[in-house]
């Protein structure tokens, strides 16, 4: 659960427009579950089967070792491991049809905004529809509902969300019942390695802004050189030396920040081997002391060895995919607020749908209309 408490920590204080990241997820589920009852029950459905498939395939090689360290009979050291990996595969062939079935089930879900978003824009008295505010809310609507902007992300990430918080949770508690500082220690390796990684994505943002000036001006140079006008001034000049000069400059300059930003991505990465040797050095050491010393069984060890990796996975990963939540929270709260612009809209009568379709046709006249 750590990823949830950094993130609600972080999220409480985001505020996009009028409302905030809990009352747009809320919303969301809502109209899922009001819409989409299918969709809503596999969102429950995929964590728990994701789970159970990761926790049988973490039991799996620990149930080998105590077989061969007890000295089991063939039989029931066959059983139990088939019995695993039976489990096993239900659980990920569960997910991975689960996964799918939410995905093919994404357009479906937007074509339930779809309706409303025209009928709003119909509806609105034109002043607020020419409003920068209402076409700011009406531009994020469309991207969202017609090409799945945010919307798309948010029914893909928050099963990924769940599944990573149901093994957080459990394999945690497993930890810490060995030792409770080990889910402690493998939370703040996780936390360096993200917080390293955004470092390097925040200098990588900066020098976006001098990749795109000299793209631009790679461009203007390839154009100008490709052009039948600017070709005739360049051998008329005998400008093609200076020009391919300007050109190779330009290239290495290019070179030169992507290299920059390399080096930020490869020293972001060192830093995390360095954070995830450290903690696998004392945590792997200290397990390693009490296997030793006869406090847990090789088994356990086993068992416990790969429930740190899943447990630090889980964290950095689901971490990341909550936090993009807020991403997906601002184009909902912009959605929100065009669906709940004021319709001031006199409604008088209107013509009847077969003489509109008629006068659409040119059968009718606007004055016969």
């Amino acid at each position: 659960m750590g990823c949830f408490m950094i993130t609600a920590r972080c999220l409480k204080k985001k505020k996009h427009g009028k409302y905030s990241f809990w009352d747009n997820m809320l919303s969301h589920l809502i109209n899922l579950f009001r819409w989409e009852r299918g969709i809503f029950c596999l969102i429950i459905l995929l964590p728990i089967a994701a789970f159970i498939g990761n926790f049988a395939g973490n039991l799996l090689p620990s149930v080998i070792v105590e077989g061969l360290t007890q000295g089991w009979r063939m039989e029931t050291a066959l059983l139990r491991i088939l019995l695993l990996v039976l489990v096993m595969m239900i659980g990920n062939t569960t997910c991975y049809v689960a996964a799918n079935l939410v995905s093919l089930g994404n357009s479906t879900y937007r074509t339930h905004y779809a309706r409303p978003f025209v009928q709003k824009k119909m509806r609105v008295d034109y002043d607020i529809l020419e409003s920068e505010k209402f076409q700011t809310n009406a531009n994020a609507a469309y991207t969202a509902i017609f090409h799945g902007r945010g919307l798309t992300s948010l029914i893909e990430i928050l099963p990924d969300v769940f599944y990573c918080a149901m093994p957080l949770l459990f394999y945690g508690v497993l930890l810490a019942r060995v030792r409770w500082w080990i889910p402690l220690l493998a939370l703040v390796s996780s936390v360096i390695s993200m917080g390293l990684l955004k470092f390097a994505r925040g200098k990588h943002s900066q020098s976006y802004p001098v990749q795109e000036a000299i793209s631009k001006r790679l461009s203007y140079l390839t154009e100008t050189s490709m052009e039948p006008a600017g070709g005739k001034d360049i051998r008329m000049y005998h400008m093609g030396d200076w020009l391919l000069k300007k050109y190779e400059d330009s290239l290495n300059q290019m070179n030169r920040e992507y290299v920059k930003v390399h080096n930020w991505y490869t020293v972001a990465g060192m830093g995390q081997n360095l954070a995830d040797l450290v903690r696998n050095g004392l945590i792997y050491g200290y397990l390693l002391v009490l296997a030793g010393a006869g406090e847990i069984s090789l088994s356990e060890f086993v068992l416990y060895f790969g429930l740190l990796n899943s447990f630090s996975f889980y964290f950095t990963y689901g971490s990341g995919q909550a936090l993009f939540l807020g991403v997906c929270s601002n184009v909902l709260s912009s959605m929100r607020e065009f669906f709940e612009a004021k319709e001031h809209r006199n409604e008088g009568e209107t013509l009847p749908p077969e003489e509109v379709e008629r006068w659409m046709k040119g059968e009718l006249s606007p004055e016969d209309a």
